[in-house]
């Protein structure tokens, strides 16, 4: 028996309901299986699944005619099938294994909000078609990885999220009900000596007692945040724990921090506050919440915490706190900035001085890729120049907080800390590739270098549909403010002078970020970083970001996806820069989730076939000779709906454009025979694009801040 129960969707279709060739395939699989399927989808839309039981009488329909209340029905079913429903919660008290079908998870999220990260709740395993649902159906029970991966996680689902399990939540409910009207005198025993303190019980009030009934929870007896020789750290000491523990970790939605627990031994844990992030070492955790875990068979954060609490930690690269948070500890990293540095106030007070004062000028760049979240991208081609040509010239990056690794010999600049504020009125020179942030004010010595980040496919600025005048009004503002526009070809120039209304000469050098790419960067260092093991055929996935969602698309389920690819592959999946806060990494074999590194150059480097949608690295790539697959299932909707194209793509592209998983298997698979079948195209496409390529961008766009008298 499988109960298919999806949430409503505030009145829109529900992208779950299946169409007539998967009403025939779940057919075949409940007959072939012996199984029936009750759908139980929300009263305004029944009309979605109403031609399902027309298929076959193994499917029908639960409707609240039928049953009014599903929870009591729900220990008779065998699995669950749901989307983002609280019912997964209520079904897990059973112990029953559910499969989480969810579509629209992006779009959702975006329109409703969730209170816990879907790929947490779902223990990253949430899938996006009927076919891979009924895999997933298969797997239930089986001693396979994803069965018992399935098992684990209702586990998991169950003592995660409940407090109580021993059926008498009634009895205590009425009680207190009881207790507060003074009806009866005592709640439960556990609350006896706290209600005679407070008078709740008066003597002549008969007392009712119920057991409290909580779930037992490992003790936290310690924790401290402490200084050493090889860094901060965490020291957090457990008691008691419910299962074997493995190891402790604090986990977050781009890192974790991982501590080894040996069998037998002392769970007294240090938990480094400094990692090594894609090579680097002694950086700060990205800022953010980090929740401190128990891995083992089932993980878990819920902890019963008896230690008090330190105080606020502060390091030269970051600031900590721990907190209590939903039933646990949870670690929150922060940028270094002073206490009069932080807020909205303080940072106000800062900019008005910044505005209002005068700077003294000082022969330093001031550097800044995609608002601070890297140290990378042309900014980063730019400083790799300087280093050599002008070496007494300062390098200033402008880092969101001490998680970002920037070059040896440049400078951190925490944004919004003071001396943020000077250098950004004191530096000769500004090196960015997207809008300057906050209220610039130019001074006569200062120039703006605006590098950009990417040839265009998809419409920008105000070459978009339907753009209001308020963004009219800023788009013309902020492109006034660059003295140098810098494009990567005379296609992209055009596109400049009527997107951004930029009327000054740009300065068509060739990207300086692609100059490793041309000249060959180190690509066995890079492979060590990114962890790629020796001899795999590396798939480079890399999406651009959508307007109508902050997350990475996924129409692959892409954790699978990388299965199918076989052993001899590995899967890196680059989220867009714009998806980075947003979301949490994924883990799957064969597939690693590289949204956080730093520079895309490096992946496209070590990538022996690149597979991407609408993103700008299609023409950067083509630098590498090697090939490249369009993945483009929503072709239609952001040609027509998000944002428009500058040119007929399925003419055009240098490789094979398809919109199946099943088309994209193929294509990656022969990769090497449409390369050469695309031969002209590619070549015709470097032409265009890509001709000023040729590792010596770098150079000429320094010479030509030299010639001008910037430096």
């Amino acid at each position: 028996m499988v109960l298919y129960a999806p949430t409503w969707r505030d009145g829109a279709a529900d992208p779950g309901a299946p169409t007539r060739e998967e009403w025939d395939l779940i057919a075949r699989w409940l007959e072939a299986r012996d199984a029936v399927l009750l759908v139980r989808a929300h009263p305004l839309g029944l009309g979605d699944y109403a031609a399902g039981p027309a298929v076959s009488p193994r499917i029908r329909m639960l409707g609240s005619r039928e049953l009014v209340d599903v929870t009591p029905a729900l220990a008779g079913v065998d699995v669950l099938v749901t989307d983002y429903s609280s019912i997964a919660y209520d079904y897990a008290l059973t112990g029953g294994p559910v499969v989480f079908f969810a579509p629209d998870v992006e779009l959702y999220a975006r329109a409703r909000g969730l209170y816990e990260n879907y790929r947490v709740f779902s223990d990253d395993r949430y899938v996006a078609s009927w076919q891979h649902v009924l895999e997933h159906l298969d797997a239930v029970g089986t001693d396979t990885e994803l069965g018992r991966r399935i098992a684990r996680h209702t586990v998991w689902l169950r003592e995660e999220h409940v407090d109580r399990l021993d059926g008498r939540s009634a009895e205590r409910v009425l009680a207190e009900i009881l207790t507060r009207t003074g009806t009866v005198g005592l709640a439960t025993q556990e609350d006896a000596a706290d209600a005679a303190v407070a008078g709740r019980t008066p003597a002549n009030v008969p007392e009712l007692r119920v057991p409290d009934g909580r779930l037992a929870r490992a003790r936290v007896v310690e924790a401290a945040f402490e200084e050493a020789a090889d860094g901060p750290a965490l020291r957090v000491t457990i008691a008691e724990p419910v299962r074997a523990v493995t190891g402790v970790r604090l986990e977050g939605a781009r890192a974790r921090v991982d501590a080894a627990v040996e069998a037998g031994g002392s769970l007294s844990v240090r938990l480094p506050l400094l990692t090594e992030r894609w090579g680097t070492p002694g950086l700060a955790l990205p800022s953010g919440d980090y929740r401190l875990t128990l891995a083992g068979e089932v993980g878990t954060s819920r902890l019963h915490v008896e230690a008090g609490l330190p105080p606020r930690f502060t390091h030269p690269l970051f600031h900590a706190e721990l907190l209590l948070r939903a039933g646990g500890l949870v670690l929150r990293v922060s940028a270094p900035l002073a206490d009069d540095e932080r807020g909205r106030r303080n940072q106000k007070r800062l900019e008005r001085a910044y505005r209002r004062g005068t700077t003294r000028p000082e022969d330093a760049v001031f550097l800044e890729s995609f608002y601070g979240q890297s140290a990378s991208d042309n900014p980063l081609g730019i400083a790799r120049t300087l280093r050599r040509m002008r070496p007494h010239v300062t390098r200033y990056w402008s880092v969101v907080d001490g998680s970002v690794a920037i070059p040896d010999g440049d400078v951190r600049l925490i944004e919004g800390s003071r001396e943020w504020w000077r250098v950004r009125g004191a530096a000769r020179v500004l090196i960015v590739n997207d809008w300057l942030r906050k209220r610039y004010r130019p001074r006569p010595h200062q120039h703006v270098l605006q590098t950009w980040h990417g040839t265009m496919l998809k419409r920008l600025a105000l070459d978009r549909a339907r753009v209001s005048l308020r963004t009219r009004i800023a788009v013309k503002r902020e492109s006034r403010r660059w003295d140098a526009l810098l494009a990567q070809n005379a296609y992209s120039a055009r596109i400049f002078r009527s997107a951004y209304a930029y009327e000054r000469g740009t300065w068509d050098e060739g990207y300086p970020r692609n100059d490793r790419l041309v000249t060959g960067a180190d690509a066995s260092g890079i492979r060590a970083a990114v962890g790629i093991p020796e001899g795999a055929r590396v798939v480079l996935y890399a999406p651009t970001w959508r307007d109508d969602r902050t997350e990475m698309v996924d129409y692959l389920d892409l954790t699978s996806f990388a299965r199918e690819l076989g052993d001899d592959h590995v899967m890196l999946v680059r989220g867009h820069s714009r998806t980075l806060r947003y979301g949490k990494d994924l883990e799957a074999e064969r597939l690693i989730d590289v949204t956080s590194y730093p520079n895309v150059a490096d992946l496209l480097e070590v990538a022996d076939v690149l597979v991407t949608d609408y993103s700008s690295v299609m023409f950067d790539f083509s630098a590498t000779g090697r090939p490249v697959v369009f993945f483009t299932p929503d072709l239609a909707h952001y040609s027509s709906d998000l944002r428009g194209f500058y040119f007929d793509l399925l003419a055009e592209a240098p490789g094979p454009v398809v919109r199946t998983r099943e088309e994209l298997l193929d294509a990656i698979t022969d990769a090497e025979v449409a390369r050469a079948r695309y031969r002209q195209q590619a070549a015709r496409w470097r032409e265009r694009f890509t001709p000023l390529d040729d590792g010596e961008a770098g150079r000429r766009v320094v010479q030509r801040m030299i010639e001008a008298g910037w430096l």
